[in-house]
């Protein structure tokens, strides 16, 4: 079992959360795969900061979110917020009339999702240096330190479950810390 750290600098990782989803919200993570995956730029700069792009959908049925994920420590993962501390994320919903036209769908969701992908890259410093993140990564490296001595997960919440769509994730997934345990 490999742990993942930021020490295993290997991005190009495209999660998706395993969770129930509607036809609706499998079109729209389509949509936002393919976006993402041709912002090549924007992938190579998260990079360099431990992070990876992360789609979740929602309960609804209707809506994803898009979020960034960065490792922290051995085992965990949170969500950096911007210099305004608002979190890196972004909720992708499309009305229900849309659907029925695809390209305005796929624009619509293009749309938004190079939004993200643009405030993601606008607050690379503050992903690094903002005060908020280096304390949440902090502590959460100290957690996971601690974990790792006492060979259990305190904060499984923070461990997303999920699959890879494209590439080798720097965050962990749950997957991997249970057969770390194990």
């Amino acid at each position: 079992m490999k742990i993942q750290s930021k020490s295993n600098c290997s991005f190009n990782a495209l999660m998706l959360e395993m969770k129930p989803m509607s036809k609706e919200q499998k079109a729209i993570i389509k949509h936002v795969r393919n976006t993402v995956l041709d912002y090549k730029s924007a992938v190579n700069v998260l990079e360099q900061v431990y992070s990876d792009i992360y789609i979740s959908p929602n309960p609804d049925g209707k809506s994803v979110d898009l979020k960034l994920l960065r490792a922290a420590g051995l085992t965990y993962n949170y969500i950096p917020t911007d210099n305004n501390g608002k979190k890196l994320k972004i909720n992708i919903h499309v009305p229900n009339q849309t659907f029925n036209m695809p390209d305005r769908l796929k624009n619509n969701i293009r749309i938004r999702t190079n939004k993200f992908m643009q405030n993601c890259l606008n607050n690379i410093s503050a992903i690094k240096n903002n005060p908020e993140n280096m304390k949440k990564e902090e502590n959460l490296e100290y957690t996971s330190f601690s974990d790792m001595l006492s060979n259990k997960i305190s904060n499984p919440k923070n461990i997303p479950m999920s699959y890879n769509l494209y590439g080798t994730p720097v965050v962990t997934r749950k997957s991997d810390v249970l057969s770390y345990l194990a």
